[in-house]
């Protein structure tokens, strides 16, 4: 689930049913969406903006952010992504 694309009612949903749970959200992350592609840098910076602003919501004192690019197509077959070079 990316919480970041979650619309505002969402992710109010999402932090209600944590509290309700009395789980917290300590830390969010993403990758592969990589604010320096030369193709989808602005779409991605823009993601990112999200993930921060969700990050506040949740009330995550930490952010990280992967500079990776997309899977090639033998990292998305194999089933460790890592095995295959890229």
């Amino acid at each position: 689930m990316r919480l970041a694309d979650l619309d505002d009612a969402g992710r109010a949903r999402f932090v209600a049913i944590c509290r309700d749970l009395g789980l917290t959200v300590p830390a969010i992350s993403t990758s592969r969406r990589s604010v320096i592609d030369p193709v989808q840098g602005d779409d991605h910076l823009a993601y990112c903006h999200r993930v921060i602003d969700c990050a506040a919501d949740l009330g995550a004192g930490h952010v990280s952010f992967g500079l990776f690019g997309p899977l090639s197509d033998a990292q998305r077959a194999a089933l460790w992504f890592w095995t295959e070079p890229g």
